[in-house]
């Protein structure tokens, strides 16, 4: 929000976020194998890192798409800046929102299974490295078959609540 409130904030703002864009996932997670020793922040990190550009890529684009007309009859009933926000941006932006959560959960489940199977000693990742270390195929099914159960619920969960928060679209 405030990236798009502010046009300098934007212009210093966005080259950082398409530099981070560019870097590979794969250097991101053995970046932060070597900078961080607790697991758990390194996945942290990583989704963070990975997911996060997309979500604020996402939220500019919906934020830039409120039509100049709707802005400015908002405007022409004096809100504060919070009412503006409340009233007019942030339900304009739900929709983007769900749609970069939906996106951003295959994305996020697929950087932490793959920063599990480089950096940690526990996790699905890790379940499959010894799996395939043991040429053990039924393994690597039974665990991507877990996976795909984990982000089918996510998804039905991030459905259901755009089903209750956007009941106003046919």
């Amino acid at each position: 929000m405030i990236k798009y409130l502010s046009r300098k904030l934007e212009n210093y703002i966005s080259p950082l976020i398409k530099l981070i864009m560019a870097v590979p996932v794969i250097c991101w997670i053995l970046f932060a194998v070597l900078w961080f020793s607790a697991v758990e922040f390194r996945i942290f990190f990583i989704l963070v890192i990975v997911c996060c550009p997309v979500f604020l890529i996402d939220i500019l684009d919906a934020l830039k798409g409120v039509p100049k007309d709707l802005r400015d009859m908002m405007l022409s009933f004096r809100p504060t800046k919070m009412q503006y926000i409340r009233k007019l941006l942030l339900p304009a932006i739900v929709p983007a929102v769900l749609t970069s959560w939906k996106i951003n959960l295959s994305l996020a489940i697929r950087v932490v299974t793959i920063v599990e199977l480089v950096g940690a000693v526990s996790g699905i990742g890790f379940a499959l490295n010894i799996a395939q270390a043991n040429f053990s195929v039924a393994e690597v099914f039974a665990w991507t078959i877990v996976l795909i159960i984990i982000l089918l619920a996510a998804q039905v969960l991030v459905s259901w609540v755009e089903s209750k928060a956007l009941r106003w679209r046919v």
